[in-house]
Order: structure tokens, then C-alpha cells, then sequence
């Protein structure tokens, strides 16, 4: 009894050098017996060692001395109850230790000892009922990971989500194998796996991120309306006022929403082009910004100097919106595409077409919707 209490002991002072700086260490595990005496070891010391534990400590020469005092005290106390938590956090400070290695060598590649996966394969085994083993099972696949075996990480992930379903990693371990699938091209798996971290909620850290990785999954399967849909999504969380505007975003962020919604105006163009974006509108219901879509994909097809496509979609526009004030900048955008392409018929039938839509007896100019002259400027600009 005296030994298991002076053992218990060591580890809670082993476990708060973890989290402070620590007083010079006595040379043996023996010698701890002397900085404290207590009457006996309770489940509160237990605890008050597991939360010390939750620190590590950032000054290089106090890890490694927290790693060689977690090493002999395994070595003598073979038995301890808490022998998992200080094999847990032995693993942890010596990866720790190999990443800041490699950090400061500027390497490309991580070399993480053997010994700290041998550690967490052991406490896995060795307490295989743990009620944390879901951190141990996410160091593990991180370990695995740095080692290029991806299928040894796969499994520790699928075992972590499989086996600690309200763990708070379990988000990001879904997200993990969604990015581990998409790597292999294994799309519809990985679209699976993202799915998994959006049914954990918006407010999820990763459920941005995971709603734009299976848009592409999606993308990749050629399920180009749900594609759609589920960019449309992501565009609808950075909208500013109810509108798709990616200009009026900054970094990461604006990057995402360009892309995203480049990759709507190609998926359109893989469907039936203007016809598609019409159909979609039409069935999941119409948004003041459609124009931001229907300009997308024009200018894609300018871009592609596919000059009588990008007229037709800007025409497209026109057609659903007669007496929106963006549709005369869309119906100058049709003459100009003509222009471009050397239509010459064409851009005289979209100038007449343009005075008997904007015509001032036209519905165009209905008193209840008539724009300002500001307006009808800002609109031929931004079409």
C-alpha cells in the first residue's frame, strides 16, 4: 500500500511539471518520496493530476525532463492506476518533441518515432475501455499520417468515430477520413464522410469547410445539381445582404466564394447552360441575385470565346427578368457579345431588341417599378 501511494504520488508531481515550471528534479524516482508525505492517494489527487496533465510545457529542457521522469516512472510502477494517463502523455511530449524537430530543421517530411506509435498502440490495448482513448486514437492517425501510411490512420480514425461517437474530435476525424478519401479519389466515400461532419451541425468549426469538399465530391461524381445545391449553400452563408457578392469578402473567405461560384457556372455549362440556371431558379425558387449566376457562366463562355452561348445566357437573364433594373446593363451585354463574336446581324437584332424592351412606353417603365437614372448606369456597369 505505502509503495502504490508513494507511486501515485510521483505521477501528480510528474503531471503538474507538465503544466509549470518546474523546481530542479531529485535524481531518482525514489528520492520524490521526500517532497511530499501524504497520508494516502484519493480519486481527487486522480483528477486534480489529469487536469494538470491537459498542459504542455513549451520550454524544450522542461519537456525532456518530463519525458525521462514519465519514462522511469512507467519503469517503476508498472502497475499504477495511473499508468494510462502518464503513457498518454508520455507519447504526446515525445510526438510534440519530433514535430518541433522537424520544424526547426525546415523538412519537408516528419520522421515520428516508432516508440510513439508503439506507446499509443500499447495504452490502447492495455486500457482498451478508457474513457479518453478517442485523444489517443486521434494522436495515433496523426502519427500514421506523418508516416505516409494512410491506411493505418484510416483505421484509427474509423475506430475513434465509430467507438466515442460524442467525442468533441469527432467532427474533425470525419472531416479527416473525408480528406484521406478525396485524396485516394475516392469520391463518393469521401462525400460520405463530409456529410457526417454536417449532420453535426452549422455550428461545427469544420462545417464550411466539409460543405465545400463534398460540393466537389459531388462535383467529381458528375452529380452536378447537387453540386449545385450544395454550393449554392456555402454561397448563401457568405452572402452579404442577401446577395452573392465574393467582392465584398476578404481572403480565405473570398477565395472559397470565387471559387465556388466558378464552379456553379461550370456546372451549369456541363447541364444545358443559360436553360439549366433558368429550370434551377424556376424549381428551388427565385433570389434577387440570379443575375450573379447567369453573369458567371457569360463570362466563362467569353472567356471561352463561346460569344453566341455567353449572348444567350445574358439574353436568359433579360427573358425571366424583363423589368429588373439590371436588365438593360444584361440586354447591352447581349449587343456586345455579337459585337465580339463578329455577328453583325445579330447585334442589329439585339439593338432593336433593346429599344422595344426599354423603350420609355414600354412595361419596362411601369411607374410602380421604374428605376432611377442611377440605377439603369450602375446596372450596364456591373452586367
Amino acid at each position: 500500500m505505502t509503495r502504490r501511494i508513494t507511486l501515485s504520488i510521483c505521477l501528480l508531481w510528474l503531471l503538474a511539471a507538465c503544466s509549470s515550471t518546474p523546481e530542479p528534479e531529485p535524481s531518482t524516482i525514489g528520492s520524490l518520496e521526500q517532497a511530499a508525505e501524504p497520508e494516502r492517494s484519493t480519486e481527487a489527487d486522480t483528477q486534480q493530476a489529469a487536469e494538470a496533465s491537459q498542459q504542455l510545457p513549451t520550454d524544450t529542457g522542461d519537456r525532456r525532463r518530463a519525458i525521462e521522469a514519465y519514462e522511469r516512472f512507467l519503469e517503476e510502477a508498472p502497475s499504477s492506476e495511473l499508468r494510462a494517463e502518464a503513457m498518454r502523455r508520455l507519447a504526446d511530449l515525445r510526438f510534440e518533441e519530433s514535430e518541433e524537430q522537424a520544424a526547426e530543421a525546415a523538412s519537408d517530411s516528419q520522421e515520428i518515432p516508432q516508440e510513439v506509435i508503439d506507446l499509443y498502440e500499447q495504452r490502447l490495448r492495455e486500457h482498451p475501455e478508457h474513457p479518453d482513448n478517442d485523444q489517443v486514437l486521434y494522436q495515433l492517425s496523426r502519427a500514421y499520417d506523418y508516416r505516409q501510411d494512410r491506411e493505418a490512420a484510416m483505421r484509427a480514425l474509423e475506430q475513434l468515430v465509430r467507438e466515442h461517437p460524442n467525442s468533441p474530435l469527432l467532427a474533425e476525424a470525419h472531416f479527416r477520413r473525408g480528406e484521406s478519401y478525396f485524396m485516394a479519389r475516392d469520391f463518393a466515400q469521401a462525400a460520405a464522410a463530409y456529410e457526417d461532419v454536417l449532420a453535426l451541425g452549422e455550428e461545427t468549426y469544420f462545417y464550411d469547410q466539409a460543405l465545400y469538399k463534398l460540393a466537389w465530391s459531388q462535383f467529381r461524381l458528375s452529380q452536378y445539381e447537387h453540386s449545385i445545391d450544395t454550393f449554392m449553400t456555402l454561397l448563401e452563408f457568405s452572402a452579404v445582404e442577401d446577395r452573392i457578392d465574393p467582392e465584398a469578402l476578404t481572403g480565405a473567405e473570398r477565395e472559397r466564394a470565387e471559387d465556388a461560384l466558378r464552379a456553379v457556372a461550370l456546372g451549369f455549362s456541363y447541364l444545358d447552360g443559360a436553360e439549366a440556371i433558368t429550370h434551377y431558379f424556376d424549381t428551388r425558387g427565385r433570389r434577387d441575385d440570379e443575375d450573379v449566376i447567369y453573369r458567371q457562366l457569360a463570362n466563362q463562355y467569353l472567356a471561352k470565346e463561346r460569344y453566341s452561348d455567353a449572348a444567350t445566357t445574358f439574353r436568359a437573364y433579360v427573358e425571366q427578368n424583363p423589368r429588373d433594373h439590371r436588365a438593360p446593363g444584361m440586354q447591352l451585354h447581349v449587343i456586345e457579345s455579337y459585337r465580339r463574336g463578329n455577328f453583325p446581324s445579330r447585334v442589329l437584332a439585339a439593338k432593336r431588341e433593346f429599344v422595344e424592351l426599354f423603350d420609355f412606353d414600354s412595361p419596362f417603365w411601369d411607374a410602380a417599378k421604374r428605376p432611377t437614372t442611377r440605377a439603369l448606369s450602375n446596372s450596364s456597369k456591373a452586367a
